[in-house]
């Protein structure tokens, strides 16, 4: 057994090492093509473009056999810096020959959008790397995220009414009513970067611990990083899921085939949750580890990764609003708005925002093709299955509603029938039901998303702090 703090549990070779440092050297050659080429230079959109058409390949350039977890985590990596590119070109537009004046800043360490263009100066983008990195790093929250954390919104500022939510301090450690967090002043540091929402045992247990124990700064993240490592090597140890899990042959041979759809049995109910669990803690410890350190040590805030997922209560709810927050505001500037522009004039507006959305679950379904392909060498389609049952799902979900709302609602059912049915809808038993037949819809597809992850041996990085494992 081994510790993967142990850079010998990792066995990194030679290529998976390469790839590293080839994603910071793409990552920084496209800071370097936006700084070095004039504005209305034609180089700049081609060249920008083939830095990060070759960060997204370069995992197929550098794959080996003897690459590892490290591969997995790389991968991910410079598939991720892809689309987080692809979001800050979008958003601030990177490659528009009219660039804002040179040295507009909002005072968050980025570029001020809204400032006057200069149609005929050949100034250079006015960064530097710093406050590149904050563009591409930072989240570009969709309205629904603007909506739950407005801190995520540049220029944010606390509502001072004395009713509105209250934060945490991480500069202090205190939680301060929305009265004393709208006088916060520092010239140092927006209050946006120093502010975390109150978190509140049902829902976030590390948070919420961290905030009464007070701490601050990066400590703030890394304590939840140890928390949810904690939980990862629990799930494995403790053995509720497969007891040799830890063990990537062993895991192979037991997660060799996908049964879709899955059986309705106690075990399988387990196994699904547990491993659902698993990748939502894992995927905490990395993004507090690395996310957190980077937010608090470049300056700006913290994004949101999930949101009490597991509480959802439709797919709808689970994907926009609650699982994995920080891609989906990504995929909502990268895919659905482009998708929605463009068919805006041609056909109504649910049919455009149905296909924007269903677009956007195809990207997804493909970006976790890539990265198994890149990590195992094959793929059997089944994240492709997987998100195309969830979209068609959602979808769904969306226009029956707005179908039964329009007609069935409206005209079918008396006032008397309709006024019950609002009132159960507001129901602690509505809710809960649910949340339950999302989560067997979750359950009942998971082993599509699941599985090939499983076998492949992605788990064990999930728990970077300690996961023991036979080498």
């Amino acid at each position: 057994m081994a510790s993967l703090v142990d850079i010998r549990a990792w066995q990194i070779p030679i290529p998976d090492l390469a790839l590293l440092a080839g994603v910071h050297v793409l990552l920084i050659a496209q800071y370097y093509v936006l700084s070095k080429l004039a504005a209305r230079s034609p180089w700049r959109r081609p060249l920008g473009y083939l830095a990060q058409v070759a960060l997204v390949l370069l995992p197929l350039g550098f794959r080996s056999r003897h690459s590892g977890l490290s591969q997995a985590v790389v991968t991910v990596l410079a598939f991720y810096f892809t689309l987080k590119q692809l979001e800050a070109t979008a958003t601030y537009g990177y490659y528009q020959r009219d660039l804002p004046v040179a040295g507009s800043s909002n005072g968050e360490g980025i570029a001020d959008t809204t400032a006057p263009n200069d149609s005929k100066s050949t100034r250079r983008l006015p960064l530097n790397l710093r406050e590149y990195l904050i563009q591409v790093l930072r989240s570009h929250p969709s309205p629904a995220s603007a909506k739950s954390f407005p801190y995520l919104q540049p220029g944010f500022h606390p509502d001072p009414t004395p009713t509105a939510t209250g934060y945490y301090d991480l500069v202090t450690g205190d939680t301060l009513t929305a009265t004393a967090a709208a006088n916060l002043t520092d010239v140092k540091m927006p209050v946006a970067n120093r502010l975390r929402s109150v978190a509140r045992w049902t829902n976030d247990p590390p948070a919420a611990l961290c905030q009464r124990l007070h701490l601050t700064g990066y400590f703030y993240y890394l304590a939840q990083a140890a928390l949810y490592s904690l939980g990862v090597i629990l799930l494995v140890r403790g053995q509720l899921l497969h007891p040799s899990l830890a063990d990537p042959s062993a895991a192979r041979r037991h997660y060799q085939t996908t049964t879709f759809p899955a059986p309705l049995t106690w075990s399988w109910a387990v196994d699904s949750y547990s491993s659902a669990f698993l990748f939502y803690w894992g995927m905490n410890v990395w993004f507090n580890l690395a996310y957190g350190g980077a937010a608090w040590y470049l300056g700006f805030p913290m994004p949101v990764l999930f949101d009490n997922p597991f509480l959802a209560t439709s797919p709808r709810d689970f994907w926009s609003r609650r699982w994995n927050i920080l891609f989906k505001d990504a995929f909502h500037v990268v895919v659905f708005l482009p998708v929605y522009r463009r068919l805006a004039g041609l056909v109504n507006r649910s049919v455009a925002m149905t296909v924007a959305a269903l677009a956007v679950f195809l990207f997804s379904a493909l970006m976790h093709e890539y990265v198994l392909i890149c990590i195992a060498g094959r793929s059997n389609a089944e994240e492709l299955a997987f998100f195309a049952v969830h979209g068609l799902l959602t979808c769904g979900q969306v226009l029956a509603q707005q179908t039964l709302q329009r007609y069935a609602v409206g005209t079918l059912f008396p006032p008397s029938v309709r006024q019950a049915w609002a009132w159960f809808n507001r129901t602690p038993m509505a809710t809960l039901a649910c949340i339950i037949l999302n989560i067997y819809l979750l359950l009942w597809t998971g082993p599509l998303f699941l599985h090939p992850y499983l076998r492949n041996g992605f788990h064990v990085f999930l728990a970077p702090l300690y996961f023991p494992h036979h080498s």
